[in-house]
């Protein structure tokens, strides 16, 4: 029983340091964050790496985080963002950021319904999100 009780204080102090949020660079104590699931779509530039034969995984929905001046997509690395874009949900482009501030400070002050897309060298990821 003294196990089971020690097994479950360290998974849970293992994922309470896994939960913090990256900092916000020195904006407000306000700190938004949307969760979103994102999905890949290859991009037309270029043809993506593929894994070597027996290593591939199959295609799934990713999750994306979205805070204050910053935004996480599973697997992907923040500098293979090359734009950050707002578009209405019918994909009218509304607006397009070189950077996650710039695109995290425009989409916190929307409302309504939006399509958000990350484009990288090699795919495009794109995801809806309500804004309240």
């Amino acid at each position: 029983m003294k196990h089971l009780i020690l097994t479950g204080a360290l998974t849970l102090s293992m994922y309470s340091g896994m939960a913090q949020e990256p900092s916000n660079g020195g904006m407000s104590d306000f700190n938004p964050t949307v969760l979103v699931q994102v999905s890949p779509s290859l991009n037309n530039n270029k043809k993506p790496e593929l894994p070597p034969k027996g290593e591939r995984k199959p295609s799934r929905k990713l999750t994306a985080h979205i805070g204050g001046g910053w935004v996480m997509i599973e697997g992907v690395d923040e500098s293979e963002i090359l734009s950050y874009d707002i578009n209405g949900y019918d994909g009218f482009p509304l607006a397009s950021f070189d950077s996650a501030p710039e695109f995290t400070q425009t989409l916190f002050s929307l409302h309504g319904e939006y399509e958000v897309c990350f484009t990288t060298d090699e795919y495009i990821y794109t995801a809806y999100v309500w804004m309240e």
